[in-house]
């Protein structure tokens, strides 16, 4: 077995697993960012609507983090010609 072909899958692995971290990590910040400003300006625990949009607000950061990483994984699985184009 060719010891040096083993390094190119799993640097490519790893990169796209750090890209996905760092995906996770902005979007964590990013819910921080909007719970600790309504929470400055005092929406939160206003009104039952008004929580109800915060977490709206929170679940659609999710959402757009996991297809920006699903978009990168399958980016990635194109380029190595795992998946068709």
């Amino acid at each position: 077995m060719d010891g040096v072909a083993i390094w190119l899958p799993l640097v490519v692995g790893a990169s796209a697993v750090a890209t996905t971290v760092l995906i996770h990590a902005l979007a964590v910040s990013a819910t921080i960012d909007v719970v600790r400003h309504q929470t400055r300006v005092r929406h939160v625990g206003a009104s039952f609507w008004t929580d109800v949009a915060i977490v709206a607000a929170v679940i659609f950061l999710a959402l757009a983090a996991h297809l920006v990483e699903i978009a990168v994984w399958a980016r990635l699985f194109t380029v190595c010609g795992d998946l068709w184009a």
